[in-house]
């Protein structure tokens, strides 16, 4: 019974830090960001979060990882758009794309397609968003702890204690 009064609590938490109007603000900028950075031939995900990961060092921690989060996740999606329709794939993975992809296009059946894709992308990607928000992982901890798994600063036995 604890287990499950522990899950919700770390649920509410998470909703309460999702509700904030600056991660909303940057979790909208990531996924649009992402969508059009990945509709670049040969900016794929990892490229785009090399190029922005210095942008987000200024922000609060939160915002930059909902920020990167949003940009990775959506230009995950971004590079089938022009394997759809200029039969080029955006990135290795969607090479399989352009095979199925861009002779739906010449046929008009476009629209359809790109239906398709998001919600195999969002269905893929909603029970990652679920386990993040519950229990002891959540983003909010990860940045306020170090590698031994204390809080930051404090440093049990032999890690530059005296």
């Amino acid at each position: 019974m604890e287990l499950i009064q522990d899950v919700f609590a770390q649920m509410g938490a998470s909703a309460g830090i999702l509700a904030r109007w600056d991660v909303v603000l940057a979790l909208l900028v990531g996924l649009v960001g992402g969508v059009l950075i990945g509709a670049i031939p040969g900016v794929g995900p990892a490229v785009a979060i090399a190029i922005l990961l210095p942008v987000t060092f200024s922000m609060d921690p939160i915002v930059g990882l909902t920020v990167l989060l949003g940009i990775y996740g959506r230009s995950m999606y971004g590079t089938s758009i022009p394997a759809i329709l200029i039969n080029t794939p955006g990135t290795a993975v969607n090479a399989l794309t352009t095979y199925d992809g861009y002779p739906m296009t010449t046929r008009g059946a476009v629209a359809g397609l790109f239906v398709v894709v998001f919600r195999w992308r969002f269905q893929r990607h909603l029970p990652d968003l679920l386990c993040a928000c519950v229990g002891k992982n959540r983003p909010d901890v990860w940045v306020t702890r170090d590698l031994s798994g204390s809080p930051s600063g404090h440093h049990p036995g032999g890690h530059g204690a005296s």
